[in-house]
Order: C-alpha cells, then structure tokens, then sequence
C-alpha cells in the first residue's frame, strides 16, 4: 500500500510539474498587422517625368504645331503640284494610320485630331504626301529646347511666332504616365 500512495505521490508531483510548466509558457507574441513600408524619395521621384521624356514629347509636339506630325520630307521640290497644294513624299511612314499611330506614342488622344491629319496629308499609289496649301505653316510653334519645369509632371516651354519665341508667352504641358510610357496630356496655349 505504502508503494500504491507513493506511486500515486509521483504522478499527482509529475502532473502538478507538468501543469506548473503549462501555464509558465511564454505567451506567443501578438500579431502585429504588416504597415507598407514608407517610400523612399527614388520610389516618390519615379512618378517624375525624366528630362529625356520631356525633350523627345517636345519634339514631337513641335511637329504637331508645324503640322509635320514627324513625318520626313525633302521639302526642297514638290512630288506633284495641282491647283489646290503641293505635294511631298514622306520618307518614314506610308498612311495617314502610320501617322496617328506614331503620335499615339507621345499624345493622349484627346490631342490627336484625325482630321486634321487628313488635311495634312494624302495616299495616292502606295505613297503618303504631305500636303502644302496656300497657308501659312507652322507660323505658330514651340520652341522645344526652352522649357522649364513647373511641377513633377508639368512643364512649360517658349511659345513662337515665326519660330521667334514670345516674351512672356509659354505653352504649358501636363504629363502622364501610362503603361506605353509618358505622354503628353494636355497642351495649353497662351491667349
């Protein structure tokens, strides 16, 4: 009987260890829900149209205002000529697709007017021509080398008469980035 009380003396010790042990676990430590780490000033900065971007959307927009639209012509001697216009072989595009398609790199399109575009030019035989009228072309323009920014994705540049710019006139130029790349979405010019 005496091995009965301390074999029963032994497991009720074991349990009461056992137990002592259970509730001196260390507690598991408390979820912390994850915050999104803070941005760096690169991360913050990427949202910055770069000044490359700037340059080439200029150039572009230049040639909308020059009603070019980055066609290239040799505008030394006309293919033909009517009563109406004269009219040049554009080297680096074949239709008037190929043009919108082009500007549809650099401009939202809301700026693209497709008419314009085919007043500006013709598909005849397989050809795309720029067409030259009795206006004056490219009278009003940009100057794309003078621009200077107004916000991260905003700049303005020098507004031209004659390709003189104007004194105290600026086109402003908003910016937006889309999965193509950066492209111009809005052009204002000065009254």
């Amino acid at each position: 009987m005496q091995k009965l009380r301390r074999h029963i003396v032994i497991v009720a010790a074991v349990q009461a260890i056992v137990l002592l042990f259970a509730g001196c676990r260390k507690p598991e430590p408390a979820t912390v829900p994850e915050t999104p780490p803070e941005e760096s000033p690169a991360e913050i900065r990427s949202e910055a149209i770069d000044d490359a971007s700037v340059q080439k959307l200029l150039d572009v927009y230049a040639s909308v205002m020059e009603e070019t639209y980055g066609a290239q012509c040799s505008w030394k001697t006309p293919s033909f000529n009517d009563d109406m216009a004269s009219y040049y072989a554009v080297e680096n595009m074949r239709s008037i697709d190929e043009v919108e398609e082009y500007l549809k790199q650099y401009l939202t399109d809301s700026l693209i007017d497709r008419t314009m575009l085919e007043n500006d030019f013709l598909e005849k035989d397989g050809t795309l021509y720029a067409v030259r009228g009795g206006r004056g072309y490219g009278y009003y323009g940009i100057d794309p080398a003078l621009w200077k920014r107004t916000g991260d994705s905003s700049v303005s540049a020098a507004f031209t008469i004659l390709g003189e710019p104007q004194e105290e006139k600026q086109v402003t130029f908003a910016f937006v980035l889309t999965d193509e790349g950066w492209k111009i979405d809005t052009a204002v010019l000065p009254v």
